[in-house]
């Protein structure tokens, strides 16, 4: 049998022969055109999963930028508070300062005067409670310039046994 020469061209002999070729040329195709098919889905899918991750992430970020500023707002509130109350602790210890000096003034001249033992007892006592408040209004005026960054410390002499025997 003679095999026409186009067919014999494409490599087979009869009809049949070629539409079976092409038949599976077509299978393949098909097959690689849905699989594109279902990868142009996929991919499309991912990308609207990154949009809207891209879109939490922007708002969760926005967010944070308004705590951020929220909170440093309230520092600098707190800090303006606590040096408003340094300043007051400051200020009032000072005014406090002259009159117990004057107490303690007048409690050293009354000492020195002659007085009877309840009287004697009894400016002792006013004179000690002067020099208490005196150091209580010292350890505020040392805690206002512990915060506000200009404590002094200053070396004293110290008999332990005595301050134990004063406590």
């Amino acid at each position: 049998a003679d095999v026409d020469p186009v067919l014999a061209e494409v490599g087979v002999a009869t009809l049949a022969q070629l539409d079976n070729r092409v038949a599976g040329h077509l299978c393949a195709v098909a097959a690689a055109t849905l699989l594109l098919a279902l990868a142009l889905l996929e991919r499309r899918r991912l990308e609207g999963t990154l949009r809207d991750t891209a879109g939490l992430l922007e708002l969760r970020n926005a967010e944070l930028r308004t705590l951020v500023d929220e909170l440093a707002a309230a520092r600098d509130q707190a800090e303006a508070g606590s040096r408003a109350k340094s300043q007051f602790l400051a200020n009032t210890s000072h005014e406090i300062r002259t009159p117990v000096h004057g107490v303690l003034g007048m409690a050293d001249l009354l000492l020195q005067t002659d007085l009877g033992a309840a009287q004697q007892r009894l400016a002792a006592t006013l004179q000690s409670s002067a020099q208490a408040l005196l150091e209580l209004i010292d350890d505020v005026l040392d805690l206002s310039r512990i915060e506000a960054g200009r404590l002094e410390l200053a070396s004293v002499a110290l008999d332990p046994r005595q301050v134990a025997e004063e406590a």
